[in-house]
């Protein structure tokens, strides 16, 4: 107890600094996320937000014991999450001691675990804010800068096809673009855009005039980086993410709206699946070519030979450094099943749980800016995650901003509602 009155002693005093340093450390990730140097270590980025993260979490813990009012707590207590997240880390741990020989990229995989449940605290930081300032800056500083590493990946692209003096509109439309950033791939950096776009839609009506003027250059940017990455996943996981946020509003009950919104996200996993299952019908109908986006996805064979590696070790899984054999890829190319592959069938469990959990709690606040972000980008999630991201773990990268995040935000909007004071 004495430590707690020391250490809450040296706390800042404003309840407003927490969420103020927890936005300025997110637009540092952020910032990372969209320009930093493609595939370079990330191990100074993961200290710095667990640092961060681990001095928000005691002001909010010395606060609640000493005073007794969650309410002034900068991470509501939300047990799904914490034993979710715990779950996961533990786990993984246990996997790895139980390797034989000890699996370096395991430990790698920890410390971007500890990251993620950086950025959830800091999530959670973020929403612990009574002026209503912290979110909204939050949200328009993702929109921003994802606009801006659109607008420079398009001039590079645009700058190299005319240095190959290939600059001409049939090529500059068959060309994939792959953006600047952390993301070693087109679907990721666009998996990114999308989370930009996402953001800067349901900030534009809120938007002066001229602000949405250039808002909407920003979109229509972000709209065609992610039309030039050829990603159709992204593009399939937007077309989900609109549909679920027209329709989830219209239900009244918080519980309609929670339930309705997991059965979506269900169905949102299993639609590309689905289309993958089908996909030479499919071609037939409407491709007269397999290039740009009707080219083949490979996928079937990718899950089929990745189904087989789990049967090596169904409990703990074979570590995240586990490769595929044969042709077209190295990874599973699914959330589900590279998590089995590489870290065992258990850890479905905490998956499922903590997905689940934050859909529900983001549909059931979706009258909130924060749980219309984080249902919107959870909506892409799901389906993207069903062809797209094999460790959802493992790297700091663009399934931070589409994942993790909201899954931070979704879990602390009942707690922040709840710590609303009371109108006189």
């Amino acid at each position: 107890m004495k430590f707690l009155r020391w250490f809450l002693s040296i706390c800042p005093t404003d309840p407003q600094v927490v969420p103020r340093r927890a936005f300025w450390v997110m637009t540092v990730f952020v910032l990372f996320i969209f320009f930093g140097a493609r595939g370079t270590p990330a191990t100074i980025v993961m200290g710095f937000l667990v640092v961060c993260a681990t001095m928000a979490f005691l002001d909010g813990l010395g606060r609640t014991l000493l005073h007794n009012l969650p309410e002034n707590s900068t991470v509501p207590w939300r047990p799904v999450l914490h034993v979710g997240l715990a779950a996961c880390l533990g786990w993984q741990l246990l996997g790895w001691l139980a390797m034989r020989p000890a699996d370096v990229a395991s430990m790698q995989v920890l410390g971007s675990t500890l990251a993620i449940i950086a950025v959830v605290i800091l999530a959670q930081s973020a929403m612990s804010d009574r002026s209503g300032v912290v979110l909204p800056r939050l949200i328009a500083m993702i929109f921003w800068v994802g606009a801006l590493s659109a607008l420079l990946s398009l001039a590079l692209h645009v700058h190299d096809l005319w240095t190959q003096g290939s600059l001409t509109l049939p090529r500059l439309l068959t060309t994939r673009l792959l953006p600047i950033g952390r993301a070693t791939h087109e679907i990721g950096s666009a998996a990114g855009f999308a989370v930009s776009l996402l953001a800067g839609l349901l900030l534009w009506q809120s938007m002066g005039a001229r602000l949405r003027m250039l808002a909407s250059g920003a979109i229509v940017i972000l709209i065609a980086s992610i039309a030039l990455t050829q990603s159709r996943g992204v593009m399939l996981a937007m077309v989900v993410a609109f549909f679920g946020m027209w329709l989830i509003p219209r239900l009244r009950a918080p519980g309609s709206r929670a339930l309705g919104a997991v059965a979506l996200a269900a169905l949102g996993f299993a639609l590309p699946m689905l289309l993958i299952l089908f996909e030479d019908v499919l071609k037939q109908a409407i491709c007269t070519d397999r290039a740009v986006l009707c080219r083949d996805s490979l996928r079937l064979d990718i899950w089929a030979r990745s189904v087989v590696l789990v049967l090596g070790d169904p409990l703990f899984g074979l570590g995240p450094s586990a490769r595929l054999d044969g042709p077209h890829t190295f990874h599973p190319h699914n959330a589900m099943i590279g998590s089995v592959v590489f870290f065992g069938i258990p850890i479905l469990l905490p998956i499922l749980v903590l997905l689940g959990g934050a859909v529900s709690a983001a549909a059931r606040s979706v009258q909130q800016l924060g749980g219309r972000f984080a249902l919107s980008c959870l909506f892409f999630a799901v389906v993207s995650l069903a062809t797209d991201r094999s460790n959802i773990f493992g790297d700091l990268n663009t399934h931070f901003l589409y994942l993790w995040l909201p899954v931070g935000l979704a879990f602390s909007l009942e707690g922040a509602r709840s710590a609303k004071p009371p109108e006189a």
